[in-house]
């Protein structure tokens, strides 16, 4: 995602250097201005949403998927990286090419920490995905700086007053999106509180039900002031996919956490864009032990569903075929 934010704010930038420079009108100076400005507050943006992943450790496997987007994105983006190379180095006085040489140079090295940043994830370091975007904007935030700083240095004098209201927007703005990260963290880690699991009765003595979406009741415990509340799951036969009943019911009861023994692809999806963390149950018991190895650090954190698409509505069908 931040290569992908990366790469859209880049083909954003060059489409105003490409207009910029088809008309003799314009102001190159506040093209980069406008261009660095954009540039810097994705950076911003890119840096915070994968800060609030990395210390919220909600982290998942990127998927073998964007592992060969990512490899195809870092050999395209070398090539074009290339090509305004050579141009920037047959013209250097063009500062339409200089801008587009640092932008897909942007792009490159993205792409390139993307690509190890997914390869060591699959491998185990699932942080290193989220370090990656982290990284991602701080490179984001010096091609900003450099774009700026070339354009200044074109100017002259006359354009320090404009730089500066420059940087003073794009702080204030960076303020802004950093809050708003800073606040769904601190929301998302006061939900981690509540603690919802799939059981087949309605005691912290019942046992835990082996599915999730079909479980018979959800057992949902406030580990701050140790209550618990009991669910029935009126969705549990229904024979179409449920996830979103249950998520309807997650973000009813602020849960921040799902303890579970099999979680399906729908369920983990929509459980993961809600900022929820999962973790797989090792043992069968009741409510209270699986609560108690939680709180003990005794559960193994869901990076990536466990079971296929329609496994809990198939073990229910056996038992509901009509």
């Amino acid at each position: 995602m931040a290569n992908a934010v990366s790469s859209f704010i880049d083909g954003i930038n060059i489409g105003i250097n490409y207009a910029g420079s088809r008309n003799s009108k314009a102001d190159p100076f506040r093209l980069s201005v406008i261009i660095a400005v954009i540039m810097f507050l994705s950076g911003m943006w890119v840096f915070a949403s994968n800060g609030a992943l990395l210390i919220s450790g909600a982290l998942f496997h990127p998927g073998i998927l964007a592992l060969f987007i990512s490899m195809l994105s870092s050999v395209t983006n070398w090539y074009f990286y290339r090509i305004t190379v050579c141009a920037n180095e047959s013209d250097l006085d063009d500062h339409n090419v200089f801008l587009c040489m640092i932008l897909n140079r942007s792009d490159f090295i993205a792409s390139c920490i993307t690509t190890a940043g997914i390869l060591l994830a699959e491998c185990g370091y699932l942080f290193f995905d989220p370090l990656g975007g982290v990284v991602i904007g701080c490179i984001m935030f010096k091609e900003s700086l450099e774009i700026l700083g070339h354009a200044s240095d074109k100017k002259g004098p006359s354009g320090s007053s404009i730089k500066r209201a420059a940087m003073y927007t794009a702080g204030l703005l960076s303020c802004c999106i950093v809050g708003f990260y800073a606040s769904d963290l601190a929301g998302t880690l006061n939900r981690r509180a509540i603690v919802l699991v799939p059981s087949r009765g309605t005691q912290l003595e019942s046992q835990v039900d082996t599915v999730l979406g079909r479980a018979q009741y959800f057992i949902i415990i406030n580990t701050k002031n140790n209550t618990a509340k009991a669910v029935l799951n009126t969705s549990r036969y229904l024979k179409t996919d449920v996830s979103n009943d249950i998520l309807a019911l997650v973000k009813e009861n602020n849960v921040g956490v799902v303890l579970a023994q099999n979680i399906g692809t729908e369920m983990f999806n929509d459980l993961r864009l809600a900022g929820v963390k999962m973790y797989y149950i090792g043992r069968l018991g009741t409510v209270r032990d699986i609560l108690s190895d939680y709180q003990n650090g005794q559960m193994e954190p869901a990076a990536s569903p466990n079971v296929n698409k329609g496994f809990g509505r198939t073990r229910i069908r056996w038992f509901a075929p009509w």
